[in-house]
Parts: C-alpha cells; sequence; structure tokens
C-alpha cells in the first residue's frame, strides 16, 4: 500500500522527448504531416485551412462557413450527414479561430475510407443551404443578445478592441446587425475560395494503417479542388 502522508519525492525533468512528425505530400501538392502513436485503432485526421477571421472581410463570415460545413451538399441534407458519419461510429470536429479552421475527423481504422468520404463531401461539395443559414444566425443572434448583458463578456470584446484596433479582425465585434445582413452568397465565396487544396494541409495521428497515405491521396490528391490561396489582408494599426 502507498503511504499518502508521505509526499513524493522531488524531481526536475531532465529530458522531454518530442516525436517529430514526418512529412509527404499528395500528389496535388497538399503536405501531409503525420506522427504514428497509440495502441488502439484509431486515426485523427485534421484538415487546416488559413481560413480564420483574420482572412473574413465581414464578421461572422468565417465562423458561419466553418460551422455549416455540415448542413448540406448536393447529396445530402444536414440529417443525413450526420447519420452517415455516426454509422461507422466517426466523429467529426469544426472548429475556427483567429489564423485558421479545421474539420478533424475521428474514425475506426477500417472505415477510415468511409470516413475520408464523408469529409470529402463537405469539403468540396457543401451547399450551404439558406434554411440552414437563417436557423444558425438565429440562435447566434438570440446568444449575441444575452451575452451583451453580461459585464465579462463586454470586458472580453472591449480588451480585444483595445490590444489590436477596432477595424483590426482580431478586435471587431459583431454588431447586433451583422446577423441580419450576412449573405449565402458571401458564404460560398468564402468556402471556395479559402477550403481549398492550395490552402490546406492535413495532420494526421494515431496507430495509423500502411495504406493512410494512399486513401487520403485518392480523396484528396487528385484533383485540384476549391479555389486559388487568398492573400492576406492589411488593416490600419
Amino acid at each position: 500500500m502507498i503511504d499518502r502522508t508521505i509526499a513524493p519525492e522531488f524531481k526536475t525533468i531532465d529530458k522531454i522527448d518530442i516525436i517529430n512528425a514526418s512529412e509527404q505530400f499528395l500528389d496535388n501538392g497538399v503536405p501531409v504531416y503525420s506522427i504514428n502513436v497509440g495502441s488502439q485503432e484509431l486515426t485523427k485526421v485534421e484538415f487546416v485551412f488559413s481560413a480564420g477571421m483574420y482572412y473574413q472581410n465581414r464578421t461572422l463570415l468565417a465562423s458561419t462557413t466553418n460551422t455549416l460545413l455540415e448542413a448540406g451538399t448536393t447529396k445530402r441534407n444536414a440529417l443525413q450527414l450526420s447519420e452517415h458519419i455516426d454509422f461507422f461510429g466517426s466523429f467529426l470536429e469544426l472548429e475556427v479561430g483567429q489564423d485558421y479552421s479545421s474539420v478533424t475527423i475521428y474514425s475506426l481504422n477500417k472505415y477510415l475510407n468511409e470516413s475520408l468520404a464523408f469529409a470529402e463531401e463537405i469539403l468540396k461539395d457543401s451547399i450551404f443551404p439558406q434554411s440552414e443559414i437563417d436557423i444558425h444566425l438565429a440562435n447566434r443572434k438570440q446568444k449575441h443578445l444575452i451575452n451583451s448583458g453580461k459585464v465579462s463578456h463586454l470586458a472580453r470584446r472591449k480588451f480585444s478592441e483595445l490590444l489590436f484596433g477596432e477595424k483590426h479582425p482580431y478586435g471587431i465585434d459583431a454588431k447586433t446587425e451583422d446577423f441580419d445582413t450576412l449573405k449565402r452568397a458571401d458564404i460560398l465565396d468564402f468556402y471556395k475560395n479559402h477550403y481549398s487544396f492550395k490552402n490546406c494541409f492535413v495532420v494526421v495521428a494515431g496507430n495509423l494503417p500502411k495504406d493512410l497515405h494512399t486513401v487520403l491521396n485518392n480523396h484528396f490528391g487528385k484533383d485540384n479542388w476549391g479555389s486559388a490561396s487568398p492573400a492576406k489582408q492589411s488593416f490600419p494599426k
């Protein structure tokens, strides 16, 4: 039995072993960084795009586009997409930050091909139905109005504005009217120009299957999907 009354001996960290990722490229030039670790037959595949808030020309655009990637394609509606990914025991995660946005899929190795087919569909063929946009923006507007009455939220808004400037993407905060003026055409344009093979790199980790590169290449390396990589914008200081 361990004597819990005796504190463990203090030791300093002598060495930290960091596993270096290996780099490969798909046929169309998309970089793939992989770390082969873990004992479970699971793989995480993350598609990273320079499509964060820094690149939007109006508030809400980057986050709305990323969130609604799974709202529908030419083949399936939002419910069908959800059921499709759940059927294979996979999990989809959509995230957007200041500089980058990402689409991450967690999959059992034996269903990796099927899971990547789902990721391919939303990255290449999302259509952003107007009904889904309306629901999403209405919900966010209501949450925005509630948060606008909280001192902590208002303080965070003002801090970013003072730190970066009220016209810089890092300092701009959504106004109530912004939720009513964002158009589907804006979302489609942002999607086409920022979610592209030229603007993407892939990070994979897990107990990686031997045919991983081939599977990735079949779904994402055979064509020049999306449009050209966006240029960084300049903003007043």
